[in-house]
């Protein structure tokens, strides 16, 4: 089978599997690293994808000093100011992405924000035939920790979107607007409904889950707002890089929407870390053709915990041999 087709066989069977991250809610925790979403059975190169506008946020600069009004806010945080995370993606054993997560205080017409980003590219091999770069960012209020607005800027393969959704926390109303169809939906939101990026960060700073412990929230992902079910499984040791033995409790989480289940063809997992920082570890799906996972591949910023320590693997995409990013090798 011709190189090409074989890609379009695969694409098109996980466009089938519903692994649409960037527009399931199942992303929720690292969701928007994986390199899945909006997935299109066509392997043409670049130069032949449709054009579609630019957007340009609004205009921002970024706040080295914190304002005394918002000295308490920024003190109260429960993740260091400036943190970076860095996720490398695998299709089975082979890397194909690399995702950076960091946060940082920016102005926009005159009020100071928390901004949190996350940037996934995929790597040259996959670059080739799938080409992978993506934009999100949410804007946070400090004092709430609500979101002001949402936008991502996708562009996978043939796939490109570009979406924002503004927040009217006090009238209880979400607007999400996609630019390229101009496509606009006004949602009914509760007063601490989130987006997907800033409800993540928010879980940080809950206390941790009892293993068999299930907790329900709401959280918008695109123009829908989800039910979201989370429950523990149980604390697992497993590798990471030259961490060592890391400790990190077990999630399964699933979406429902109107009251339905959001039925998925693979299962997905994550693991959350055991200390003050509460970060995904791990993240791992499993589909009828291979197993995904995401790993953490170090921490940079703030602090003097051993996350915050260079990993030294073999290149930008390198494997440490017995990092877990296969099946499980557990530690009791």
């Amino acid at each position: 089978m011709p190189c090409y087709k074989a890609v379009d066989c695969l694409l098109e069977l996980l466009e089938g599997m519903e692994l649409n991250l960037h527009r399931s809610l199942l992303c929720v925790f690292l969701l928007l690293s994986l390199p899945l979403a909006g997935v299109y059975a066509d392997a043409e190169t670049e130069e032949q994808a449709p054009q579609v506008p630019i957007w340009t946020p609004p205009e921002q600069t970024r706040v080295e000093t914190v304002p005394p009004e918002l000295e308490s806010a920024v003190t109260n945080l429960w993740f260091p100011l400036g943190e970076s995370l860095q996720y490398r993606v695998y299709w089975g054993f082979i890397p194909v992405a690399r995702s950076v997560v960091t946060n940082e205080l920016v102005e926009e017409n005159g009020k100071v924000y928390l901004a949190i980003r996350f940037r996934t590219k995929s790597n040259g091999v996959l670059n080739k035939i799938y080409p992978v770069d993506d934009y999100i960012e949410s804007i946070i209020d400090l004092e709430t920790f609500l979101p002001i607005r949402f936008m991502k800027d996708i562009n996978e393969g043939r796939y490109h979107t570009r979406e924002i959704t503004t927040f009217d926390h006090a009238n209880k109303k979400a607007v999400w607007y996609r630019i390229k169809d101009d496509k606009k939906e006004v949602l009914d939101i509760e007063s601490d409904t989130r987006d997907i990026v800033s409800f993540m960060y928010y879980m940080r700073s809950q206390k941790k889950f009892e293993e068999g412990e299930e907790k329900q929230y709401r959280v918008m992902a695109d123009e829908k707002v989800y039910d979201l079910y989370v429950k523990a499984d149980e604390v697992e040791k497993f590798r990471l890089c030259d961490y060592g033995w890391v400790e990190s409790m077990k999630f399964e989480p699933e979406a429902a929407f109107g009251g339905l289940f959001v039925r998925h063809k693979g299962k997905m997992w994550l693991w959350v870390s055991q200390d003050p920082r509460n970060i995904v570890t791990k993240v791992k799906a499993k589909v009828p053709v291979a197993s995904v996972s995401i790993l953490i591949s170090g921490v940079s910023g703030p602090g003097d915990d051993f996350w915050v320590k260079e990993c030294k693997y073999r290149d930008e995409f390198g494997v440490d041999e017995h990092e877990s990013i296969g099946d499980e090798e557990s530690k009791e």
